[in-house]
């Protein structure tokens, strides 16, 4: 069984903030929060068996409180961009809360990651144990229409953890829920990851313009810095003045034949040899190389992040789907039900 500890960092806003710390010995350890169902440290060995976490986070609460860079965050209603704040759902335009730039990203200003999510329930057994956590998003918050209760499910095993979402709405709404953490496999988290080798199933990418929003595609990966449909090192060409908008890598590949049993995203780092594999029933990817300056904040260990010191692989629909009808639809009627589920699975390569 694995070994499970409780503690509280803290309250907000008159509510406790509770975190869960997942132990399978000498295999994975993972600490969640309910605040903004985060994901705040996940230890796993490398191959000479020693355990290091591989996500980038806070010691504090406060810090995660001040964040604006989602580690380890549930990102939603809607993950990524949506173009001027603004979209169009049955010949009505709802106007949402921006915050970064002239587009809304990642739900707005006080999207799912700056709420507390209610824990409702914990299941343990031999080789797993499932957080449930769930929240009410009231019809009109951030701008977004309809009354929506959303969970999270966060799955442990010794060697994998699949984060599923499961939403319903009352009036017709968007969803767009993702996990955004971001992977360090080197367990060193003042090291760059473009030393990290990744491989990507899409042979198609969104080119973006200077604000992140889809432009003209999508476009092939093919002969350009995109192309990671083979192994690549993530810092090979992420110089290329094709990545100079973004200062690196920020875009959306369109994953080929997405599934539970397809895995879309290979991440090794060869110096420890940690692997991940992501599998995924979205159909999109958001690779973001984490093209950040140093970091004002200290995270967990008493250092700054700097440019490169982690990688998000952010498991979604595109970005501003609402306004391209061309794209997968995002819209949840009354009565349906939403679910997605991402997996990733851990292990030791050569």
């Amino acid at each position: 069984m694995p070994e499970i500890k409780i503690s509280t960092p803290g309250e907000l806003k008159g509510n406790e903030v509770t975190q869960w710390t997942i132990r399978f010995p000498g295999k994975l350890e993972a600490t969640v929060m309910n605040y903004g169902a985060t994901l705040m440290n996940l230890k796993v060995p490398d191959r000479e068996g020693t355990l290091r976490s591989i996500v980038l986070g806070y010691d504090r609460l406060e810090d995660y409180v001040k964040d604006n860079r989602y580690f380890g965050a549930t990102v939603g209603r809607y993950a990524n961009r949506i173009a001027g704040g603004k979209f169009t759902l049955n010949e009505t335009e709802y106007t949402l809360r921006t915050n970064h730039g002239p587009n809304t990203l990642h739900g707005g200003t006080e999207g799912f990651d700056k709420k507390i999510w209610g824990l409702e329930d914990i299941e343990s057994s031999e080789g797993a144990c499932t957080l449930t956590f769930s929240y009410h998003s009231p019809d009109g918050e951030e701008g977004f229409p309809g009354d929506l209760q959303i969970r999270v499910i966060y799955t442990f095993t010794p060697t994998s953890m699949k984060v599923s979402y499961q939403a319903e709405t009352k009036h017709l709404t968007v969803i767009n829920p993702s996990h955004h953490s971001y992977f360090n496999l080197s367990g060193d988290r003042t090291s760059a990851i473009t030393d990290h080798v990744l491989t990507l199933r899409g042979e198609h990418y969104l080119p973006v313009d200077g604000t992140g929003i889809p432009t003209n595609g999508p476009l092939r990966v093919e002969g350009t810095p995109f192309d990671f449909t083979g192994p690549k090192e993530v810092g090979e060409r992420i110089d290329d003045p094709a990545l100079a908008a973004t200062k690196g890598y920020d875009h959306c590949w369109i994953l080929k034949e997405p599934g539970t049993n397809v895995v879309s995203a290979r991440l090794w780092h060869p110096e420890s040899g940690r692997q991940m594999e992501v599998l995924t029933t979205e159909p999109g990817m958001q690779f973001f190389s984490g093209n950040f300056p140093p970091s004002e904040e200290l995270y967990a260990g008493g250092r700054h992040f700097g440019r490169y010191s982690g990688l998000a692989l952010e498991t979604q629909h595109f970005p501003d789907s609402p306004n391209h009808p061309e794209f997968p639809s995002t819209i949840l009627q009354p009565g349906d039900a939403f679910y997605s589920e991402t997996t990733y699975r851990f292990s030791v390569a050569d």
